[in-house]
């Protein structure tokens, strides 16, 4: 049995206008997802690392994808997809995505509030509160 899931939590950058293909409709989605480089020096100001992520959304993922704007929060769950292709510029190109199979959009304050997550919207599939 082969298992390729993959769930990502991280701020929206930029989500493409969308695209039709058949009867479905596509968009890109590009997220960011931010770690603290210097987490074991306490003293010192954080320096953070941003981690670069491409997800495709198709289908209503692709419409939930539409009303996502930069900076908000979204986790995505989906499938990981290694793509190759051959460039005149700059030759052999490689290129890991996520197909999106259900985008989240999280709602809340960034502030911890006490409980152990952040509030997804209703309907979404979800308890209440995240248990991360």
């Amino acid at each position: 049995m082969r298992l390729n899931q993959v769930v990502l939590a991280g701020r929206v950058y930029s989500v493409s206008e969308p695209r039709t293909y058949g009867d479905k409709s596509v968009c890109e989605i590009r997220m960011s997802q931010s770690k603290r480089k210097n987490a074991h020096k306490q003293q010192e100001p954080p320096e953070w690392h941003q981690d670069w992520v491409t997800a495709v959304a198709w289908g209503k993922s692709a419409d939930v994808a539409q009303t996502l704007q930069k900076g908000d929060r979204v986790i995505v769950e989906g499938r990981l997809k290694y793509e190759e292709w051959d460039s005149k510029e700059k030759g052999r190109q490689s290129h890991l995505k996520i197909e999106a199979n259900y985008l989240h959009k999280l709602i809340g304050s960034d502030e911890p509030s006490g409980s152990s997550g952040e509030s997804f919207p209703t309907g979404s599939g979800f308890k209440e509160e995240t248990p991360f």
